[in-house]
């Protein structure tokens, strides 16, 4: 429960943080999650995202954003890591899942068009 408490304060920090910042300090915590094991990553990544959940939608925008730029990055294996917990996850919070992934497919022309 604590540790939850510090998952969601430490998201709200990030969505405050400028954007290279953010990326920065994501980068090193998803590093982490993806050398986590199985239990441990999800539990871990479902604190986050239910941390990122309780953001205004303009901070879970900044958020998913700054996670996407930081997932195309990285190298394969620990990605697919990454992703299949996430989507693990979002399979146990299909609503949450439907909005994510509007939000996501919102931010993608942002990116593609650098």
């Amino acid at each position: 429960m604590n540790s939850g408490m510090n998952m969601k304060d430490m998201v709200k920090a990030l969505a405050g943080m400028p954007d290279d910042q953010r990326k920065t300090m994501m980068a090193e915590r998803l590093g982490m999650f993806a050398e986590m094991g199985d239990k441990e990553r999800g539990d871990a990544m479902g604190m986050m995202m239910s941390g990122v959940g309780s953001l205004s939608e303009a901070d879970q925008r900044k958020m998913i954003k700054t996670r996407t730029i930081i997932l195309a990055g990285m190298p394969p294996e620990k990605r697919m890591k990454l992703m299949k917990t996430q989507m693990g996850l979002m399979e146990q919070m299909p609503e949450k899942a439907m909005a994510e992934m509007h939000m996501v497919e919102s931010i993608l022309p942002e990116l593609t068009n650098k």
